[in-house]
């Protein structure tokens, strides 16, 4: 859906005859405004997503390897590394 009203409103700014050029140039500057912005955000967000350090395997005696049944668990964070490991 978001491709379709993407691509709707991109129609309309750039290629439309029934508006004039000024507004057709405002619109535009608007349009690719928000388009920066959003970029902007979605790069701020993906910052705050925490990174994966390191794998490291899961003992099937600790709560987690008995819990998940995995041979490996994924540690998002420094202190759970930490915790992990030692």
């Amino acid at each position: 859906m978001a491709d379709e009203l993407f691509g709707s409103r991109m129609a309309e700014i750039f290629y439309s005859d029934h508006i004039s050029v000024t507004e057709r140039i405002r619109s535009q500057a608007q349009f690719l405004a928000g388009l920066w912005e959003a970029a902007d955000r979605l790069r701020l967000e993906s910052r705050r997503q925490p990174r994966i350090l390191k794998t490291v395997a899961a003992n099937p005696n600790t709560t987690v390897g008995r819990r998940r049944g995995l041979h490996h668990v994924k540690i998002n964070t420094l202190p759970e590394l930490r915790h992990k490991i030692g």
